[in-house]
C-alpha cells in the first residue's frame, strides 16, 4: 500500500504497520485518516521527482527553501520571546525556520519552532527540547551557534545563528559534482564541527549535504542537530525501531532501528562526501522503500564507477566509511580525517627535516635492532665469544641486512600503508602524484637510489677496514 505525506508530497510505500513518520522528510504521519492507496507511480504531469532522478534530499528538509505559501499556513505568533519573526525558511522533520530579529538590539537570527501539527505529542515536545539542550553545549567554529533554547506560550523555540549562505545541497545543484580537492577540503570542515559534537558526547544522526551551510569565506558550518543524541545519557525519547532521519544518508543501523553511536555520523559523512564526488547519495530508489532496502543489501556503487578519474585510495577510504557493518568502518571521525587529508593538499604542508629525519632514524634503529639481535646472538656463539671475528664475518649479513631494512621498511610497508613505522610515530605520510599512496615500483626504485646515495659508499669503507682490521689481529 502507499500513502501521501502531505509535507513534501512523497509517496511512500509499505506493507504491514502503517508508519508513523515520512521516511523522507521525517515528518510526523500522525492522522491515522490520511488517504492510503494501492501502489502507483506519480503521474508524469504531477512533477513529483523520482528518486533516482532527483538525488538529493527533500526540499522541505532543514533550513532549505520551502514555498511561503506552506509556511505561512502555519498559525505561529508575529513575536516571540522578544524575537519578531520575519519570514520563513525553512522546515525539517521537527519545525519550521524562520529568519528572527531581535526586538532589543536587531540582531538577525534563526529561530525554528516546533511544528504546530505535532505540539500534541509529548514525545515530539521532549525531543525538540533535547535538540536545543544538547546543541547549546555545543560551542564551535564549524558548528552552527545555538543562543538560547527555551518555551514560550506553549510553543518551545530554538534561537540560532543565522546562515544566509547557500547549503552544501545548493552547491552541487549549481556547479555538479566537486574536484577532488574541494570535496575532501568541504567534508574536513564537517568532520571538524562532528568532531567537537563527539567530545561532547552527541552524535548528530542526520548529517547530510543540506545541514551542511557555506559560509562567505568558503568554509562548512554543521547545522540542524534536530535528531541528535547524547552518549552520556540513556534516551527514552525515540520508540524502539523507528527511524527519524534522511533515509539517503542514514546508516544501515538507523534504519534498522539499531542503537547507534560515533560511526554512525562516519557513514552519513562518508554518505555526504560520496555525494559531492558524484552528485548523486551512495544509494537510490524509486521511492522510500526502495532506497531503505537498498542501503541494507545492496553492494555499494564504488566512487570510481562513476567517476574514474576518482584517485582508487580514496575510492577505498570512502567504502571503509559506508561498509554496511559499522565494526569494518572508519571507529571514528577522526581515523576518517586522517585518511582524507592526503587528498586535499591545499590542507598539507611538507614534512620538516627534523620529523624526517627521526622517523627515518626510528626505521633503521627499530629494525636494525630487532634483526640483528637475533642473528648477532647466534653468529657470537658460533664464532667462540670473539667479538671482532664475528663483526668481520658478519658483515656481508649486515650489508644484505641494511637493503632488506630500506627495501621492507621504506619501500614494501610505505606502498602498502602510506608510512613506515617511524613516519606513522611521527604522523607523516608518503604521497604519491595522485595524492594516494606510492606504488611498490615507484617506491623500490626510490629506495634503491637513495641506499646508493646515502649508505652504499660508507658499507663499502666499513668493509674494508673491517678486513685490514682482521689481518692485524691473525
Amino acid at each position: 500500500m502507499t500513502l501521501d505525506c502531505p509535507y513534501c508530497h512523497r509517496v511512500l510505500e509499505f506493507s504491514g504497520d502503517r508508519p508513523s513518520f515520512c521516511a523522507y522528510c521525517g515528518k510526523p504521519l500522525g492522522d491515522p485518516q490520511l488517504e492510503v492507496t494501492t501502489p502507483c507511480s506519480p503521474s508524469p504531469g504531477s512533477g513529483l521527482p523520482a528518486m533516482a532522478a532527483a538525488p538529493q534530499d527533500t526540499p522541505t528538509q532543514a533550513y532549505t527553501l520551502i514555498p511561503r505559501s506552506e509556511a505561512a499556513g502555519s498559525k505561529v505568533p508575529e513575536r516571540l520571546a522578544g524575537y519578531r519573526l520575519v519570514r520563513p525558511l525553512g522546515q525539517g522533520g521537527m519545525g519550521t525556520v524562520y529568519e528572527a530579529e531581535e526586538a532589543s538590539w536587531g540582531r538577525k537570527v534563526a529561530l525554528k519552532i516546533l511544528s504546530p501539527e505535532i505540539l500534541t505529542s509529548p514525545e515530539a515536545v521532549e525531543r525538540f527540547r533535547q535538540e536545543g539542550r544538547l546543541a547549546s553545549t555545543i560551542a564551535h567554529a564549524r558548528c552552527v551557534f545555538v543562543l538560547a533554547a527555551d518555551e514560550e506560550a506553549g510553543l518551545p523555540y530554538i534561537v540560532m545563528e543565522l546562515m544566509p549562505g547557500e547549503t552544501l545541497q545548493d552547491l552541487v545543484a549549481k556547479e555538479g559534482p566537486l574536484p577532488v580537492e574541494r570535496a575532501v577540503a568541504l567534508i574536513l570542515d564537517v568532520i571538524e564541527g562532528l568532531r567537537e559534537a563527539h567530545r561532547l558526547g552527541v552524535i548528530h544522526r542526520d548529517v547530510k549535504p543540506s545541514n551542511c551551510f557555506l559560509e562567505a569565506d568558503g568554509r562548512v558550518k554543521v547545522g540542524d542537530f534536530g535528531l541528535s543524541k547524547s552518549l552520556t545519557a540513556e534516551s527514552h525519547l525515540t520508540r524502539t525501531g523507528a527511524f527519524l532521519g534522511t533515509p539517503l544518508y542514514a546508516s544501515p543501523e538507523q534504519i534498522k532501528g539499531e542503537p547507534v553511536d560515533r560511526r554512525t555520523d562516519v557513514y552519513s559523512v562518508a554518505a555526504t562526501l560520496y555525494f559531492l564526488l558524484t552528485g548523486r547519495p551512495p544509494f537510490q530508489g524509486s521511492d522510500a522503500a526502495a532506497t531503505l532496502a537498498k542501503i541494507v543489501s545492496d553492494p555499494l556503487p564504488p566512487v570510481r564507477s562513476l567517476r574514474p578519474e576518482i584517485p582508487a585510495e580514496l575510492d577505498r577510504v570512502l567504502l571503509k566509511g559506508l561498509e554496511r557493518s559499522r565494526e569494518r568502518r572508519w571507529p571514528d571521525l577522526a581515523a576518517l580525517r586522517d585518511a582524507l587529508i592526503p587528498f586535499a593538499p591545499g590542507r598539507l604542508a611538507m614534512g620538516g627535516v627534523g620529523l624526517r629525519l627521526t622517523a627515518f632514524l626510528i626505521d633503521v634503529h627499530l629494525l636494525k635492532f630487532l634483526i640483528l639481535t637475533v642473528i648477532g646472538l647466534v653468529r657470537f656463539a658460533a664464532s667462540g665469544g670473539r667479538w671482532w671475528g664475528w663483526l668481520a664475518a658478519s658483515h656481508p649479513l649486515i650489508v644484505g641486512l641494511d637493503v632488506a631494512i630500506y627495501l621492507i621498511s621504506f619501500g614494501l610497508i610505505e606502498s602498502l600503508w602510506g608510512c613506515s613505522p617511524g613516519k606513522w610515530l611521527v604522523r607523516l605520510r608518503v604521497r604519491g602524484q595522485g595524492a594516494g599512496k606510492p606504488d611498490l615500483p615507484t617506491m623500490g626504485k626510490r629506495v634503491l637510489i637513495f641506499y646508493g646515495i646515502s649508505a652504499l659508499p660508507w658499507e663499502v669503507l666499513s668493509l674494508a677496514a673491517l678486513a685490514r682490521g682482521a689481518e692485524v689481529l691473525s
